[in-house]
C-alpha cells in the first residue's frame, strides 16, 4: 500500500499565544531520521517531513513522529506544507494546513 499522511488542524490552546502545533499521522510509513539509499530499501517505508511555511524561502526536515511546531510568525494567515518524503527526499504524499496566527497584541477582551 502507499505511504499517506493525514495533518489536523492546529492545536486551539497553544495557538491562542502564538505557537502553532499540527499533529499529524502517517499509514504504511514511519518517520525516523534515516537517509540514503540503504534507507530507501527498509519496509515498512520511513523517511521524513519537509515543512515549509508560505512557500519558504526555508524548508527544513522533520524526522520524528512528534507533532510539528512553529513559533514567531507574525499575525494573520500562514501555510504550513508537509511534505511526506522518502530517505532519498522523493515527496510520496502532501498535505497543507491553513492557519491564522491571533494578534497577541489585540486585547482579548473588552472593558466595561
Amino acid at each position: 500500500p502507499a505511504p499517506s499522511l493525514l495533518a489536523y488542524a492546529p492545536l486551539s490552546e497553544p495557538l491562542a499565544r502564538g505557537v502553532v502545533i499540527v499533529q499529524f499521522r502517517t499509514e504504511h510509513f514511519r518517520v525516523i531520521p534515516v537517509f540514503g539509499k540503504a534507507a530507501a530499501q527498509v519496509s515498512p517505508r520511513v523517511g521524513h517531513l519537509h515543512v515549509t511555511v508560505d512557500q519558504g524561502p526555508a524548508t527544513w526536515a522533520h524526522t520524528s513522529e512528534d507533532p510539528v511546531i512553529v513559533v514567531g510568525l507574525p499575525a494573520g494567515p500562514h501555510k504550513l506544507r508537509l511534505e511526506l518524503a522518502d530517505p532519498n527526499h522523493k515527496i510520496l504524499a502532501t498535505e497543507v494546513v491553513a492557519v491564522t496566527v491571533p494578534d497577541l497584541r489585540a486585547p482579548s477582551s473588552h472593558q466595561h
